[in-house]
């Protein structure tokens, strides 16, 4: 490939009157090259420069395609100019594959909240000529306080014009910078709207004003149709509102079953909330392994509920789960991972004696561990290989026995696959994803890639992953499907129950 000094000296040399003809906007070709040589070297700025030249045709041919590609490299490099002018691109498809205006506006909000005040004020003068498009978005800068001071008054202003002409993005902004204004008898008018148009933002709104009487005169039961929607249409705070709603009968009929369905659709979907609430109804029916795992991705996720968990594990305090099942598991689960496995053992028969299958696996897989003084591994096999025939997580913990090779089994391919696949692992995502690494990396089976996804799939399906198994299967979604890629290398996925059990004392 031409270096920029090579395809520059040759545009200057062969087509000199694609420059423009007024002296106050012509540089020399001394200039030009120097900001062709800063450019080269890797100057953001200059790059930003040289892309300007290019998309004007200011003292160079005019080429979009080469001034979208500086702009690029130079907004990688966190030029906040570049940064916009690569938006300019995205908004008139100039240079690019075609126009993307969801793609432009990110762009034109990135490059205002790294400073680019410039910006700001070009757009909010296209914004008072009357251009729809910048007021809608001089409007979400204000809702937002993107590069200005929050102003609800303002961006209400700005964001009616786009609304009036139906811009479901504007109704929708609208409605809720009317709702964070304290007006809504307003809002409601606009999620209304919204909501009309089956926006699920715009649904789920304008049925919680109606369950919760604000704005508009109290109906539960047609809220409760509006969230449903949005519930359905895969929004999660709706899911979760959903679910409240059938566990208290608000505007429909109280249902356990639909309740505990859409609490987990709430969960899976990443709802911090969700997975709290719902994990706390877990383990008030015993489901021990569930409410585990979602206080577990609470705590891979880093966020505030940190203090609530360990206040579950605190003796005396008002929300202690000490005195249940769960509390005992817990602690054998912490007594294992410190290898303390006589306290462990003793947890879990606790567990065992209130006739919980989960107790009596996890004891005989304390009794399988090398450092236990008391540890029988032909008998923890033996229970174990008992209890794999109709539970889940002991045909999972006895199928990766085979496969690391403990004392007990030895490596034994047909048997881990024996075990990890069989139909009681079909829903264990933690099986299906050591199944995936095993045809990752070719470890006691052939490795096969194809085969490897297949079970990474179907285990983010289930939203159970680890940790591992998430960054393979988006590195293996790189190319196919770049945008699940992206979501995978985004969330949490938690590594392993560690940092739960660091809550416990």
């Amino acid at each position: 490939m031409k270096s920029f000094i090579n395809i520059i000296t040759a545009l200057i040399l062969l087509a000199p009157l694609t420059m423009r003809a007024q002296k106050s906007e012509t540089v020399s070709r001394d200039s030009i090259m120097r900001v062709v040589r800063a450019a080269e070297s890797g100057d953001a700025s200059a790059m930003n420069i040289l892309g300007g030249w290019y998309y004007t045709g200011r003292n160079l041919m005019q080429d979009y395609k080469t001034a979208a590609k500086l702009w690029a490299t130079a907004a990688e490099k966190g030029n906040v100019q570049a940064i916009g002018n690569l938006g300019m691109c995205y908004q008139t498809g100039n240079g690019v594959n075609a126009p993307d205006t969801t793609r432009a506006i990110g762009l034109y909000e990135r490059s205002v909240r790294k400073g680019n005040k410039a910006l700001f004020e070009a757009i909010l003068g296209r914004a008072d000529s009357g251009s729809i498009f910048d007021s809608s978005l001089i409007g979400h800068f204000y809702a937002q306080g993107i590069g200005c001071h929050k102003d609800y008054t303002a961006a209400a202003r700005y964001l009616t014009p786009g609304a009036e002409k139906g811009s479901i993005d504007a109704i929708r902004e609208l409605a809720l910078t009317l709702l964070n204004d304290k007006r809504p008898r307003e809002a409601a008018k606009w999620f209304k709207r919204g909501a009309l148009r089956d926006d699920r933002t715009c649904l789920y709104y304008y049925g919680d004003l109606l369950t919760s009487g604000k704005g508009v005169k109290a109906d539960p039961a047609l809220g409760f149709i509006y969230m449903l929607k949005a519930a359905e249409a895969g929004m999660p705070a709706a899911q979760l509102a959903i679910a409240r709603d059938y566990r208290d009968g608000t505007g429909t009929t109280k249902s356990e079953q639909k309740a505990d369905m859409w609490y987990r659709r709430a969960a899976d979907a990443g709802n911090n909330r969700a997975r709290w609430e719902y994990a706390r109804i877990l383990i008030g029916k015993n489901d021990i392994a569930r409410a585990a795992w979602y206080l577990q991705t609470l705590v891979a996720d880093n966020n505030s509920y940190s203090p609530q968990i360990k206040a579950m594990f605190t003796p005396g305090d008002s929300t202690s789960v000490l005195d249940t099942r769960f509390g005992s598991f817990m602690l054998g689960v912490k007594a294992l991972h410190t290898k303390d496995y006589a306290v462990a053992i003793k947890m879990f028969k606790t567990v065992k004696k209130a006739r919980l299958t989960i107790g009596e696996v996890m004891e005989y897989y304390t009794l399988a561990q090398p450092g236990y003084a008391k540890h029988n591994y032909k008998k923890a096999v033996k229970e174990l290989s008992r209890l794999a025939e109709t539970d889940a997580l002991a045909a999972y913990l006895l199928g990766r026995m085979y496969e690391t090779g403990a004392e007990a089994t030895g490596t034994d391919a047909d048997k881990a696959l024996q075990y990890l696949a069989s139909p009681l692992c079909g829903d264990c995502g933690l099986a299906l994803c050591a199944l995936g690494d095993m045809y990752y990396e070719g470890r006691l089976v052939t490795a096969d890639r194809t085969k490897a996804a297949e079970y990474y799939s179907r285990a983010l399906s289930l939203n159970v992953m680890t940790a591992t198994a998430a960054d393979r299967y988006a590195d293996m979604l790189r190319k196919s499907d770049p945008t699940m890629a992206h979501e995978l290398q985004t969330r949490h996925f938690p590594a392993s129950i560690d940092a739960l059990c660091k809550l416990i004392k």
